[in-house]
């Protein structure tokens, strides 16, 4: 008797495993590409179909199945939240001008900041 469950539960598997990877590195940028490998992956699992040629083994595999789905549906919504964190911490982030300032004297010794006027958010020159 053949079982066709294993690839459905690997890709399942796997969507979920990326769509937690994105959740935890969303700080970094690292995420937006786990993000997108994961909603591929999860897209491809949810539109596998399993027939099986043994009417003994469908209900297992259908079972399988569903498990498959849930977890890449899961892998799809980490993977989606991870993406609107990373962008709403950048958007906080470059509002902070604390933040921006910190970011212009890590730079400040690499380029030449001499030509360029910082402004403050209000229009006041520092």
């Amino acid at each position: 008797m053949e079982d066709n469950r294993e690839p459905i539960e690997k890709k399942g598997r796997s969507t979920l495993i990326l769509g937690m990877v994105s959740l935890v590195f969303f700080c970094m940028g690292f995420n937006l590409v786990t993000a997108l490998v994961a909603v591929i992956k999860g897209i491809r699992c949810l539109k596998t179909q399993i027939v099986s040629s043994t009417p003994e083994l469908q209900g297992t595999i259908d079972a399988a199945v569903k498990r498959a789905k849930r977890m890449a549906i899961g892998g799809i919504a980490a993977a989606a939240a991870s993406v609107v964190l990373f962008f709403g911490c950048w958007r906080i982030a470059m509002n902070n001008q604390a933040f921006i300032n910190a970011m212009v004297d890590m730079y400040s010794d690499m380029y030449d900041m001499e030509d360029y006027q910082i402004e403050d958010i209000e229009g006041e020159e520092l």
